[in-house]
């Protein structure tokens, strides 16, 4: 259980991070 929970949370964390770094990005290059 705590491997897939680890698992769980690491993938929200990329999920995250990656959907925050594609909309700042976004939104810097609308200049």
């Amino acid at each position: 259980m705590a491997w897939s929970t680890a698992a769980v949370i690491i993938a929200l964390i990329i999920a995250v991070m990656v959907v925050v770094s594609t909309y700042i990005s976004g939104r810097f290059q609308k200049k």
